[in-house]
């Protein structure tokens, strides 16, 4: 069975220039999820760190001691 992490990666290995890798659209559906404003398009490149994370890339914090690294992100 495919993880999030295997699914962002087999996008990057088959290099998809039509979409540019994984949506956010694909990410909802793969865990069953669903995107409440719209953003279906958005293009996630990978997984980061708050402190790394960098345009497209996919981070969440759920400490509260981070809530000053997420607004900086």
């Amino acid at each position: 069975m495919m993880d999030l992490k295997d699914m962002i990666d087999d996008s990057r290995r088959r290099n998809d220039t039509a979409s540019g890798g994984t949506t956010a659209g694909e990410l909802a559906a793969f865990v069953h999820g669903e995107l409440r404003n719209g953003g279906d398009e958005i293009l996630i490149g990978g997984f980061a760190s708050l402190k790394d994370a960098r345009s497209g890339d996919l981070s969440f914090f759920s400490a509260e001691r981070h809530r000053e690294q997420f607004a900086n992100t």
